[in-house]
C-alpha cells in the first residue's frame, strides 16, 4: 500500500519530467494530489528536500537497475529495446523530460546538497552504462575462448607454387 509520501514523490516526478525542476511548485503537487500546500510541509520542508528525496528515490532504482544489468543475459539490442519501450510509456505518460535532465536543467539554481545528489545519480547511471558495456566485452570475449577452444587451430597448408605459374610470373 502506498504511503502519502510515495503518492507524493509519484505524482511530483510527473510534474517536474513534464514542467522542469526550476517550474515545479509545492502549489502544481498539491492541486495534483488533492491536499493543501501547507500538508506538503508535513513531508517535505522545502522544495529542495523534495528535490532531494525524488533524487534518492531514482538513485536507488539506478542501482537497483545496475545491478540486474550485471546478471542480465540479454543481448545489447534486446536491452535497447527494452530501454526504448520503457522510454516511450514514460514519454506516453505526457513526460517531455527525464528526471535527471529535468534536474540538471536546474542545477545552477539548486542548492548545494541537491547538486551532489544529482552529481550522485549521474555516476550511477555512467556506471550502470559501464556495467552493461563491460558484461557485453566480457560475454563477447567468453564466446571468442569458447569457440577456439572447441575446435582445434587452423594450420595454414603452404603449397609450393606450380610450374605453369612461376613460369608465367618471370620476366621475358
Amino acid at each position: 500500500m502506498k504511503t502519502t509520501r510515495d503518492e507524493l514523490l509519484e505524482r511530483g516526478k510527473e510534474i517536474v519530467c513534464r514542467e522542469g525542476f526550476g517550474a515545479f511548485s509545492y502549489g502544481m503537487l498539491a492541486g495534483v494530489v488533492g491536499i493543501r500546500k501547507a500538508s506538503l510541509h508535513h513531508h517535505f520542508s522545502a522544495k529542495a528536500d523534495f528535490g532531494l528525496a525524488l533524487l534518492e528515490r531514482h538513485l536507488d532504482r539506478l542501482e537497483g537497475e545496475r545491478a540486474a544489468a550485471e546478471f542480465d543475459t540479454r543481448r545489447g539490442s534486446a536491452a535497447m529495446r527494452g530501454w526504448l519501450r520503457d522510454r516511450r510509456e514514460h514519454l506516453a505518460d505526457g513526460a517531455r523530460l527525464d528526471l535527471l535532465t529535468a534536474f540538471a536543467l536546474a542545477a545552477p539554481d539548486l542548492p548545494e546538497p541537491l547538486r551532489a545528489a544529482l552529481g550522485k545519480a549521474r555516476d550511477a547511471v555512467t556506471a550502470r552504462s559501464r556495467s552493461r558495456a563491460t558484461s557485453r566485452t566480457r560475454r563477447a570475449r567468453s564466446s571468442r575462448w569458447s569457440k577456439a577452444a572447441s575446435s582445434p587451430p587452423a594450420r595454414r597448408v603452404m603449397r609450393p607454387r606450380s610450374i605453369a605459374c612461376s613460369a608465367a610470373s618471370k620476366p621475358a
